[in-house]
């Protein structure tokens, strides 16, 4: 009994830090929702001509949609991947004046980037495909035979 004792006491530690990590998530998803993140992207996309997007089709798919899963998603993920501290200090920086400013410029920010980032990303798998390829392709049998 004593060898499970330290044992207890380590997953109790690590339950209190789970439970900080998820109070904390729920503190930094108020202050940037996947919601807002979803609005703001949309809205974006709307003033893409090749979109054709309207405001009205905007709104009518923000209110079809439902964000429980998502928030769920990302509670689970900012625990998941994020520590105690860090899930503080991004609370801390976005709940002020500069960290309001940064989530409502993050996704022009990710809207004009993204043409460069699918180029990029576009160029490379095509070109990654080819040469993997290249390198599949079988000798014909006729190269590989053996030589009189």
């Amino acid at each position: 009994m004593c060898l499970m004792t330290p044992h207890l006491s380590y997953a109790q530690k690590d339950d209190a830090n789970h439970k900080a990590r998820v109070k904390e998530a729920k503190r930094f998803l108020k202050l940037s929702p996947p919601q807002k993140i979803i609005s703001q992207m949309l809205d974006n996309a709307a003033k893409n001509p090749q979109a054709q997007l309207s405001a009205a089709d905007v709104k009518t798919m923000e209110a079809s949609m439902d964000y429980s899963a998502l928030n769920k998603a990302a509670e689970d993920s900012l625990v998941k991947n994020f520590t105690l501290d860090e899930l503080k200090l991004m609370t801390q920086i976005y709940d002020s004046p500069v960290g309001q400013s940064l989530m409502r410029k993050m996704p022009s920010y990710m809207e004009d980037i993204k043409p460069a980032l699918q180029g990029l990303i576009k160029e490379h798998v095509v070109s990654f495909m080819q040469k993997k390829q290249q390198q599949q392709v079988p000798a014909s049998p006729a190269a590989s035979a053996p030589q009189p």
